[in-house]
């Protein structure tokens, strides 16, 4: 058993991943289009409170931060969206992290569905 099959176990959440590509319409006009690129691939999200709550009179705020651990094998660039089905929720990807052999770690913020 490698580091990536052992990682792998931890992965408890399925995601899909998109990632805007151009495309022709139907009049041969060249269009950009959000194709799905991985379906149900497994993986696991973390999430991280920083610091303290922020209360205003106007708004009360919690910054978190998200972390996506995946296979390295799972090729996910930077601004691909990745919809977590478990938590029903959509994520922009930000910079990658590849440990060869082992898992990515991909940092996440949220996202409305583009």
């Amino acid at each position: 058993m490698n580091e990536r099959s052992i990682l792998s176990k931890t992965y408890y959440d399925i995601a899909d991943v998109y990632r805007i590509s151009d495309a022709q319409d139907e009049y041969g006009m060249s269009v950009q289009k959000r194709q799905k690129v991985y379906e149900d691939i497994r993986c696991a999200l973390s999430m991280k409170t920083l610091g303290n709550i922020n209360v205003s009179d106007m708004s009360n705020e919690i910054k978190s931060s998200y972390t996506l651990f995946v296979s390295d094998e799972t090729d996910i660039k930077s601004s691909d969206i990745i919809y977590i089905k478990n938590h029903n929720k959509y994520f922009k990807a930000g910079e990658v992290f590849k440990y060869p052999n082992s898992h990515s770690e991909i940092t996440l913020s949220k996202s409305e569905k583009v």
